[in-house]
């Protein structure tokens, strides 16, 4: 049996970073790509707009918001379960986790 894409931290259901699949992840910045924001928004309504200044890349793409790109990425690998959402995300530790797999990357943009 899969591993679960959500866990328990310190009283809170957190996803499971852990549980991530490249092949998925991957699977999930071509379809991100595909359908562009927007209609993500659509798929995964509660999650708000991103408003820092720094960017998600995968090598030539992007940018992507880190926490829709992990939803979807979990909803590819395993369409079957809960569907995460924005509670389930703290900080930016998920986005910490995607700098480690190669070709993720962030890019500092100045506000208009």
């Amino acid at each position: 049996m899969p591993e679960s894409h959500i866990h328990e931290v310190r009283g809170e259901t957190r996803a499971n970073m852990r549980a991530l699949k490249t092949k998925h992840l991957l699977e999930a910045v071509d379809t991100y790509e595909k359908l562009g924001l927007a209609e993500l928004r659509e798929k995964f309504p509660r999650f708000g707009h991103s408003v820092g200044s720094q960017k998600l890349y995968f090598e030539n793409k992007g940018p992507f918001s880190h926490r829709i790109l992990i939803a979807l990425a979990f909803s590819l690998q395993d369409p079957r379960q809960t569907r995460l959402t924005p509670e389930h995300f703290r900080g930016v530790e998920e986005r910490n986790h995607l700098l480690t797999i190669k070709g993720f990357h962030l890019v500092h943009e100045a506000k208009k």
